[in-house]
């Protein structure tokens, strides 16, 4: 059975909640995901998992690594080995969700708010990249094939900075 189809069969909650994890698939081994690129982290994973294609997300992971890896053996391995990197990889995901909400959200200031701040959400993270790029368009492709730990990174930076300048202007 095709490793997408077996995935989305088992049923996963229950599977997902017990199954044993690997962070390890066919000799590659990884700590985290925080080393792939921005753009695989935040949209060529998640664009392969709404169309379904978990087995295609697994080897966009394993070639951050090993950029030769041919898909035929991945396709060898058995459904539940695979599945054991996929629960560890979720679980990964999960955690850079947990870090983005406590370390990078803040309230907008309410004049920002006032001043329609909220209308820059339709971009998604498009504003983040262009605003790492400097504005420049023609770099965008250049910061979104970054490591997601150095985009994090920077946002961090630019979260703190904020924070210290509204309260700097609080004391004046």
């Amino acid at each position: 059975m095709r490793f997408n189809r077996y995935a989305y069969k088992v049923d996963g909650k229950l599977l997902e909640k017990y199954s044993e994890r690997s962070n390890s698939l066919m000799g590659l081994q990884f700590d985290s995901l925080i080393h792939l690129s921005y753009r695989d982290i935040k949209r060529t994973i998640p664009d392969l998992l709404e169309e379904g294609k978990i087995e295609e997300a697994i080897l966009v992971v394993l070639r951050s690594r090993s950029k030769k890896l041919p898909r035929w053996r991945l396709r060898l391995l058995r459904n539940s080995t695979k599945l054991k990197f996929w629960f560890w990889v979720q679980d990964q995901y999960k955690l850079l969700t947990a870090l983005e909400q406590e370390h990078l959200s803040s309230p907008p200031d309410s004049k920002l708010t006032r001043a329609g701040i909220h209308e820059l959400d339709q971009l998604g993270d498009t504003n983040l990249i262009d605003a790492l790029a400097g504005g420049n368009v023609l770099d965008w492709p250049r910061i979104m094939d970054l490591p997601y730990q150095v985009v994090f990174d920077k946002q961090l930076k630019t979260v703190i900075e904020a924070r210290i300048t509204k309260r700097l202007n609080k004391l004046k």
